[in-house]
């Protein structure tokens, strides 16, 4: 999911990419980031001047943190905006962000067996709170506890994600009768993939993450 997003999505559109191997997603996605992690990523900043840049929350938050307001703008000088995924957004975290350092932030939902963001925020069109609509492509509901679709707004379920570059299995689970449970708990016949992530989806169509289901479901 990082390759796509930090190598292919660059590669395609005829970019350079910057990809700092100091710099651990992991580090960036956990509970705790130490100071050398947001040290690395805004002098990275500064010193190559990207014009888009793909992080996470708890990033955000750190970079928010700081007390050295004049030298994070100067390292956010170039970025025309940053995208952000692999965790929840708080609604008060973006209006914050936007507030001190007014640098637009697309927050978005995909994975690794999807393959790319199939949940949006779009340039123009970004709402604090929410991960942003459908993107084009693909179809994304949500289901209840018995993967039936939820069609009521705002009521929370699982959300499953069905289009060209879902996968159709784990490697090699399909053809191990001793490994199949994988498979059965999350992809079904229909192409569905069952994301463990739970959210809602406002009237306007707009996904709100919650969380994960295992951590929010007994």
């Amino acid at each position: 999911y990082a390759f796509q997003c930090n190598i292919l999505y660059p590669f395609y559109a005829g970019a350079s990419c910057i990809v700092n191997h100091d710099l651990s997603t992991t580090s960036c996605s956990s509970s705790s980031i130490s100071l050398s992690d947001d040290d690395r990523f805004l002098e990275t900043a500064r010193q190559e001047s990207p014009s888009i840049v793909s992080t996470t929350p708890k990033m955000i938050r750190s970079v928010l943190e700081r007390r050295d307001e004049e030298y994070v703008r100067e390292a956010l000088s170039s970025l025309r905006f940053l995208v952000t995924a692999g965790d929840v957004l708080p609604e008060a975290l973006h209006i914050k962000w936007l507030e001190k350092y007014n640098k637009t932030l697309l927050d978005g939902l995909g994975n690794s067996e999807a393959f790319a963001f199939y949940i949006s925020n779009r340039l123009n069109d970004v709402v604090p709170g929410s991960i942003g609509t459908r993107v084009e492509g693909f179809d994304v509901d949500l289901v209840d506890e018995t993967r039936t679709k939820i069609s009521s707004p705002n009521e929370p379920g699982e959300i499953r994600v069905r289009g060209p570059s879902v996968s159709v299995g784990y490697w090699k689970k399909n053809h191990d009768n001793n490994n199949n449970d994988d498979n059965d708990d999350v992809f079904d016949s229909e192409g569905y993939f069952y994301t463990g992530d739970l959210a809602t989806e406002d009237e306007n169509g707009r996904f709100h993450l919650l969380g994960r289901v295992k951590d929010l479901v007994s």
